[in-house]
């Protein structure tokens, strides 16, 4: 019987010159470039860290099981720490919106709230004297700082005396309709 031969055919590739490329002809060199691109993203990276600094609150006291009582008020261990410079309503707290419509607005603040923490430590600052059980302080949950969120998604009204920040806020809020602020559905 006859065989067949299975020959298989051998493809060459053309040959790719690579570019010549423009590396350091000396080590010293190359651990100059490399250090000037360290630098440069340093410098880089604390101009971001300052135009986004938020100033710790000093001394802070992590809480990891915080319970979110209203839309101003958290309770860890039996310690009432209520978010400062904002008005919230209490979690039973009622409002009315443009049409007549009656609405849970305090529960709606108080979800919204323990949403936005949810399993995360709540950095607060201490009270001046350390017995306190009940208290006004700035709290943050990664960075963010509670009562500017709540008065940004429009669960709380900054205090008058409050920072201007939280005034600025409140007022984005009411134009975006958010929160207490929103239209009927």
């Amino acid at each position: 019987p006859p065989t067949a031969s299975l020959a298989t055919p051998q493809a060459s590739a053309p040959a790719v010159a690579a570019p010549p490329s423009k590396a350091p002809t000396t080590i010293s060199e190359e651990k100059h470039l490399r250090l000037a691109r360290e630098e440069a993203e340093v410098e880089r990276d604390a101009k971001l860290a300052k135009q986004h600094a938020i100033e710790p609150v000093s001394p802070a006291k992590l809480h990891y099981r915080v319970k979110v009582r209203d839309g101003g008020t958290l309770v860890d261990s039996g310690v009432v720490i209520r978010l400062a410079e904002i008005e919230a309503r209490e979690a039973g707290g009622r409002c009315t919106d443009k049409n007549g419509k009656d609405w849970a607005c305090g529960s709606a603040a108080r979800i919204a709230l323990t949403k936005f923490i949810r399993y995360r430590a709540v950095s607060c600052g201490l009270p001046d004297d350390e017995k306190q059980t009940d208290y006004v302080a700035h709290c943050t949950v990664g960075g963010v700082d509670l009562s500017e969120w709540m008065v940004r998604q429009g669960w709380a009204k900054p205090k008058l005396d409050a920072d201007k920040a939280l005034a600025d806020a409140a007022e984005a809020a009411k134009v975006a309709q958010l929160g207490i602020w929103r239209v009927s559905e």
